[in-house]
């Protein structure tokens, strides 16, 4: 009788936590003024905590390198597949002729992990604002971003 209820309690873990991951690596696309593109890693180091790391570019003027403290939880009412998250965090970079630029960051989006593969696909805000910066802009809220990672 006990190797029946150990069954069925593996069965119904891997049901309820299918869309779960401890860490995911991929490409991540960003919309809006001066949109990069880039490496994305999110690594879960207690559930629904995660840091995720970018390094985003546009491969002719600099690089910045983002890091966020997320947190990530399931979307009420919606499949286990389905999450949203949202994190703080701040930015480091060099663009034109080796000027630098740091400050803050906000996260927030949704995320949805594919049960028959290994991949996760989330569309989120991401403003941010330079603190250190040669210009006039500093303040970029409409920036969007669309990443795919692979989950391991």
């Amino acid at each position: 009788m006990k190797k029946y209820f150990v069954i069925l309690f593996l069965f119904i873990s891997n049901i309820c936590f299918a869309s779960d991951y401890k860490a995911a690596l991929g490409a991540r696309l960003e919309a809006g003024k001066h949109g990069n593109h880039g490496l994305s890693y999110k690594y879960f180091f207690a559930k629904p905590n995660a840091v995720e790391l970018m390094a985003l570019s546009d491969l002719e003027n600099g690089i910045e390198f983002h890091a966020f403290y997320i947190f990530q939880n399931n979307l009420p009412g919606a499949p286990s597949e389905f999450q949203w998250y949202a994190g703080v965090g701040g930015h480091l970079g060099v663009w034109e002729k080796d000027t630098p630029v740091a400050g803050p960051d906000g996260l927030i989006g949704l995320e949805y992990r594919f049960r028959q593969i290994p991949l996760a696909l989330s569309l989120d805000w991401h403003p941010l604002f330079n603190i250190v910066t040669k210009k006039d802009d500093r303040f970029y809220p409409l920036k969007f971003g669309l990443s795919a990672r692979y989950c391991f």
